[in-house]
C-alpha cells in the first residue's frame, strides 16, 4: 500500500530494507525535498501531529507508521488518522531496562500518508517533512 502511496517505495521489497538511508533517500527525491522542522515539536503528541499535518496540502485519511526503520522485528501499521495520535501516545517498548515512547529519540519512525506526505523522525529527534509530489497536468 505505502508503494502505491508513494512511488519511490516500490524498490522496497521486504521491512530489512527500510532503513534510515532507504527512507531518507526517497524522501529527498521527491520534488520539495526534505525538510527539516522544529525539534520542539515532540513535547507533545498531538500537537506535534496537528503541526505535521497542517504542512499536508490536504488531510490525510490514513496512515503507515514504520515504528522503527530497519528493525524487521517492528513491522509497518496501517491505521486511520483519526487513531494516530492515540496509537503514538500509547506506543510503548522496553530496550533492555528503559522504557521509550514512540517519539523519545530512541529510533527512526516513518509516518506515510494516503496523500503521498511523508514524516520521518531520526534517533536524535530531527523531523524531516517530505510534501506529496504535484499531480502531473
Amino acid at each position: 500500500m505505502l508503494a502505491h502511496w508513494i512511488p519511490g517505495f516500490a524498490t522496497v521489497t521486504g521491512p530489512h530494507q527500510l532503513s534510515f538511508d532507504t527512507v531518507a533517500q526517497i524522501m529527498a527525491s521527491v520534488s520539495g525535498g526534505f525538510q527539516s522542522l522544529a525539534p520542539a515539536q515532540l513535547d507533545s503528541d498531538a500537537a506535534f501531529i496537528d503541526s505535521a499535518l497542517d504542512r499536508c496540502r490536504e488531510r490525510p485519511s490514513e496512515v503507515i507508521v514504520i515504528p522503527e526503520c530497519g528493525m524487521t522485528s517492528r513491522m509497518p501499521l496501517r491505521l486511520p488518522l483519526t487513531e494516530l495520535v492515540q496509537f503514538v501516545a500509547e506506543f510503548d517498548y522496553d530496550s533492555g531496562t528503559h522504557q521509550f515512547g514512540l517519539l523519545d529519540g530512541a529510533s527512526d519512525i516513518f509516518f506515510g500518508f494516503d496523500t503521498g506526505d511523508m514524516l520521518f523522525v531520526d534517533h536524535d529527534e530531527r523531523i524531516w517533512f517530505t510534501p506529496a509530489q504535484p499531480i502531473a497536468t
